[in-house]
């Protein structure tokens, strides 16, 4: 369920969701969950037991729940309308063995605010920042569990730097590019909890051909 006026999801969550398919879990939080596209592919792709998801805004909230209904996924998905800051409030120390994220990319201070609300809210750091999101998670990782992020490769730096600030060491990092010819538009990463260090550059992932068509890899996300 998706309210034209407020923010759609895009290619980047279909991304995520499928990067972080590749890491068992038998809870995952995600966090700036919106509408809750990511739990509601993962329910699809993986056998992953529960899904608690955090939204600050209540329209994706309510959409979430919206979609969660419809899909008789009650059971597996569990919403919680709130500041993910308060999430380590809420849920036990430790007790994720996979968090997944689709945050706002826009430093404030940086870029025009859109002025719609909602829109803004999912596009800049207005209730959360990159370094409130890692603190939260690595207060909710199990030893050894994973973080999984969907970003922009400007902040590639601040998220790398930021990762090992709260000990989630970056192990392994995609680049997406609209066509091979433009610059990577988005990047996937992801990183363990007290992990050691070792990084994995996977191959690049191309999502349009020379006539705007997905590639058969972009297909494939859709696709499964």
């Amino acid at each position: 369920m998706q309210d034209k006026r407020a923010f759609c999801f895009g290619i980047d969550a279909v991304l995520l969701a499928d990067f972080a398919r590749e890491y068992p879990s038998d809870h995952t939080l995600d966090l700036c969950s919106g509408n809750g596209i990511i739990p509601l592919l993962l329910c699809a792709k993986t056998k992953t037991t529960h899904f608690s998801c955090v939204e600050i805004q209540q329209t994706a909230h309510d959409l979430a729940q919206k979609s969660v209904t419809l899909n008789a996924l009650s059971e597996r998905i569990s919403l919680y309308h709130m500041d993910l800051k308060k999430a380590p409030e809420v849920f036990a120390p430790h007790s994720f063995s996979l968090i997944t994220c689709n945050p706002p990319y826009t430093e404030m201070g940086r870029g025009l605010v859109n002025p719609k609300s909602e829109k803004a809210v999912a596009r800049h750091e207005l209730y959360c920042s990159l370094s409130d999101i890692l603190s939260v998670s690595s207060k909710l990782l199990k030893p050894g569990g994973i973080f999984t992020m969907v970003h922009r490769p400007q902040r590639l730096t601040d998220i790398i730097e930021k990762m090992r600030e709260v000990n989630i060491e970056p192990k392994t990092i995609r680049f997406a590019y609209k066509n091979a010819i433009s610059p990577a538009n988005l990047v996937l990463v992801s990183g363990m909890a007290g992990g050691g260090k070792e990084l994995t550059v996977l191959p690049p992932l191309i999502l349009y051909d020379e006539n705007g068509h997905l590639t058969q890899d972009a297909k494939h996300l859709y696709d499964e």
